[in-house]
């Protein structure tokens, strides 16, 4: 797990630096502390005199060049000489399993103040450090060469094409971004130098979002809806033009319900088809039944000081088993599945949450058996049917935040009447 710690010495609202913390946990959710795993890149030549001299010395920090100890707080320099009063440090870590051709290992994203610019970073944990800094190498990623909103480049979604990773020997392959939900644009970036090319890009936004009302804006990782599974809904060749990718995204919901602003998430279905992505699915806000901490972290009532924020962070496991006759004709599989996703409320608590049925629920939508594009979507209806479920996940969630605020106090802010 990866999670943030920001030293704010003044208030929370006001910090002033952040860094990055990784943790390993059982499959009971027990820590594991004072274990080291071995870089993945180290070889015995590597090795040999790093563990002589620690039986010389006893000094464990030697052990530093060739594993990594957990927990502990990721070695990632930046400037503190910087006259910004933005946040300095890693922010908005998200840890990604990458399950490539090749090699199979995490990898931790984050956005960072840089030379005045905010971008987004990448690192290898479990790769051996430079030489030179101690520091891990650090992914610089860039569309096309710069950026395309100018100085802040935060908020991407990372997923793995489930086709081809494309890794190899001397090659660490590709990582997909959701770059934005509303509109949706895609990004297919290198692993080895950063360049980001866009591959989508659906031009007109919502409503609400041209409006400045709702936005959404980041959230989880994408998990990949497994290509047994996908095989079983379609006959013939169909399925090997089809993907499917399940996330939560997350919604910003200005001036209405509890604070400011309101962060929620979104479970979200990504889906790819004869080479054209697609958003397929997008619910409203959810809170999982939680009382969300207000901004004071005092109380669960809406506090105007500041925004109430439930954040989904990542998705650490996905399990899946098949428990019905796939060849029933006509008729959807039904699943038992677990998902575990970890969030923060009021960026103060790192939590986990436990949902069940999250595919049945999904291929719900398919009652009719129909999974595939039809004419219409083929020729040019896919960028307007995306359109739509974001329109009408905002909508939904405009309305969640002034029910929710009713809920919760008597100075909320209710405007999902206006």
């Amino acid at each position: 797990m990866v999670s943030r710690i920001t030293y704010a010495p003044l208030q929370k609202s006001n910090p002033i630096a952040s860094f990055l913390r990784l943790q390993l946990f059982d499959p009971n959710w027990i820590e594991v502390k004072g274990k080291r795993i071995r870089f993945l890149d180290v070889t015995e030549k590597d090795v040999d005199p790093v563990l002589r001299k620690y039986d010389e010395t006893k000094d464990e920090t030697v052990l530093n060049s060739i594993s990594l100890k957990f927990p502990c707080v990721l070695n990632i320099p930046f400037n503190i000489d910087t006259k910004s009063k933005d946040l300095l440090g890693p922010e908005d870590p998200r840890v990604v399993y990458k399950d490539g051709e090749v090699s199979k290992e995490p990898i931790v994203f984050f956005n960072m103040l840089e030379k005045g610019k905010r971008g987004m970073k990448g690192i290898f944990p479990l790769r051996k450090p430079n030489k030179k800094t101690g520091a891990p190498n650090m992914i610089n990623f860039q569309v096309g060469g710069k950026s395309i909103s100018g100085d802040v480049e935060k908020n991407w979604t990372p997923f793995f094409d489930t086709l081809k990773v494309g890794d190899t020997k001397r090659s660490k392959g590709f990582i997909h971004f959701v770059y934005t939900f509303d509109p949706l644009t895609i990004l297919k970036c290198n692993l080895d130098n950063g360049r980001c090319d866009k591959i989508q890009t659906n031009f007109e936004s919502s409503a609400l979002s041209q409006a400045n009302k709702a936005h959404i804006r980041g959230g989880s990782d994408l998990r990949p809806i497994p290509r047994q599974i996908i095989q079983l809904l379609n006959d013939g060749d169909h399925q090997k033009r089809l993907q499917m990718w399940v996330g939560f995204a997350k919604t910003h919901v200005k001036n209405c319900g509890c604070g400011d602003v309101t962060y929620r998430p979104n479970l979200v279905l990504l889906i790819k088809e004869d080479g054209v992505f697609r958003l397929e699915l997008m619910t409203e806000s959810l809170d999982f039944g939680i009382d969300v901490k207000a901004w004071n972290g005092k109380s669960t009532r809406c506090d105007r000081s500041g925004p109430n924020v439930l954040t989904p962070n990542g998705i650490s496991f996905w399990d899946i088993t098949p428990v019905t006759d796939h060849q029933q004709k006509g008729k959807i599989p039904l699943f038992k599945d677990y998902m575990a996703l970890t969030f923060s409320q009021s960026d103060s608590t790192v939590e986990v949450v436990f949902l069940k049925n999250v595919l049945n629920y999904l291929f719900g939508i398919y009652e009719d058996g129909k999974y595939m594009l039809g004419d219409y979507d083929s020729d040019e209806g896919v960028l307007a049917r995306t359109k739509k479920v974001t329109e009408c996940a905002l909508d939904a969630s405009f309305k969640y935040c002034g029910l929710y605020g009713s809920a919760h106090s008597g100075n909320a802010v209710d405007k999902s009447k206006d």
